[in-house]
């Protein structure tokens, strides 16, 4: 790495970069932005997303069944 090659310069830069993991480290190229509701409140989320299963063939039906169930299985909570 310190032998004076072409290219050296950068992956110095870039290991120093790396080299602190915290956010008061060497590497300040993050920029941390965050989202809040009204009066700094948590943002309000309103699921609109409805299946009329009356409408999905048996097949489908099926289908849908083993995805909840492997979502479920996976730890992901439905709305």
């Amino acid at each position: 790495m310190a032998n004076g090659e072409a290219g050296n310069t950068q992956i110095v830069v870039l290991g120093l970069r790396n080299r602190s993991r915290a956010a008061t480290g060497w590497n300040n190229d993050t920029v941390k932005l965050e989202h809040t509701g009204p009066e700094g409140g948590p943002v309000e989320v309103k699921a609109e997303h409805k299946i009329d299963i009356e409408s999905l063939s048996h097949e489908q039906r099926d289908q849908l069944r083993e995805i909840l169930l492997a979502a479920k299985a996976l730890g992901i909570k439905a709305v």
